[in-house]
């Protein structure tokens, strides 16, 4: 989930007017696309296979113990991960893992997920992400057992929801 800041939205407004038809103005266009694809699919809930699916990759990437239970409730506080897992129905795209991402890292840190562009301490970011996470209340894997990168190429297996221990929303 990209947000981009009042000032360089209307930086790009300005450009847009001035070049007409340039990359500004393809820009904008494709956050006013977005911005409705989420208003027309507002409503759609991700079937339960999608959201285990969701909890499995969160808690692949993350460290963070991710349950169905959990996963539901992230997507209902992340409507656009909601909607783009519902939509797209599957985890391997890779706009509904960034969504995913996001959602974990914004609700723990209130921050993104980091990108190769950050150049930061990966080891550093999930240390925080499941120290956070842990006072929060939620149960972490042992960092051995993350994948960080997105596109999931480690294959980590995640534990089901039967072998998690109890967490904040099932107590």
């Amino acid at each position: 989930m990209h947000v981009d800041t009042p000032r360089h939205i209307l930086h790009l407004a300005g450009m847009a007017r001035l070049a007409g038809g340039n990359d500004a103005a393809f820009r904008l266009r494709l956050r006013r696309e977005t911005a409705l694809f989420h208003y027309e699919l507002r409503d759609l809930e991700p079937g339960a296979e999608q959201v285990e699916d969701a909890a499995a990759f969160i808690s692949a990437i993350s460290g963070i113990l991710v349950g169905e239970a959990e996963a539901r409730a992230l997507l209902t506080l992340y409507p656009e991960a909601r909607i783009r897992l519902a939509a797209y129905r599957d985890t391997a795209d890779v706009e509904v893992r960034e969504t995913l991402a996001f959602c974990v890292a914004h609700f723990f840190l209130g921050c993104r997920w980091p990108s190769v562009h950050d150049r930061l301490d990966h080891g550093a970011f999930l240390s925080l992400l499941r120290d956070q996470a842990g006072l929060a209340g939620w149960r972490c894997a042992p960092p051995a057992a993350v994948d960080f990168l997105l596109d999931g190429s480690a294959g980590h297996e995640t534990p089901s929801e039967e072998s998690l221990p109890p967490s904040p929303t099932r107590r």
